[in-house]
């Protein structure tokens, strides 16, 4: 698992609270998302209310992987 730095935390816990997607969008096969808004919330919380224990870096795995995956699809 990837450990990040403070600053690429800080980058996309900001890209969290800027994102403006509204509604469902699946991020793999296997990886639906209901209400984007909710789940960015809720990961952006996660990452805070743990920072610094690598045991939640996946949290900002996935917010770094939501954001490649709305921008490859022009979201």
């Amino acid at each position: 698992m990837k450990e990040y730095t403070k600053r690429e935390t800080q980058t996309i816990i900001a890209w969290a609270k800027e994102c403006k997607f509204e509604g469902a969008f699946d991020l793999s096969k296997a990886e639906h998302i209901e209400d984007v808004q909710m789940f960015l919330d809720a990961e952006v919380c996660q990452i805070q209310a743990h920072e610094g224990n690598p045991v939640f870096n996946s949290s900002i795995d996935r917010l770094y992987r939501l954001k490649k995956a709305l921008e490859e699809a022009g979201k």
